[in-house]
């Protein structure tokens, strides 16, 4: 099911992502936090696109394992010398 399913419109979609990616970086700080708390309490819709990124997010740790880690990284990093040899 979609977050568009679930009715949460696609920009608000978009911006619990990138809180996410925000949350999630090293560079996550009090300010950020206070940020997105304010995000989060303005609109019932900001509160369902984030519970909806969470859970996706928990199902995509539940698969993820060490072996499906080296797959993805290999399968996204470009080959060290794109001569052939």
């Amino acid at each position: 099911m979609s977050a568009q399913d679930l009715g949460i419109p696609p920009h608000v979609a978009r911006a619990a992502v990138e809180w996410l990616v925000t949350l999630q970086g090293s560079e996550t700080n009090e300010a950020s936090l206070a940020a997105w708390r304010h995000w989060l309490s303005q609109h019932p819709d900001h509160a369902r696109a984030w519970a909806r990124i969470e859970a996706v997010n928990a199902r995509l740790r539940d698969v993820a394992s060490p072996l499906t880690t080296a797959v993805a990284h290999a399968a996204l990093t470009p080959p060290r010398s794109a001569s052939r040899r």
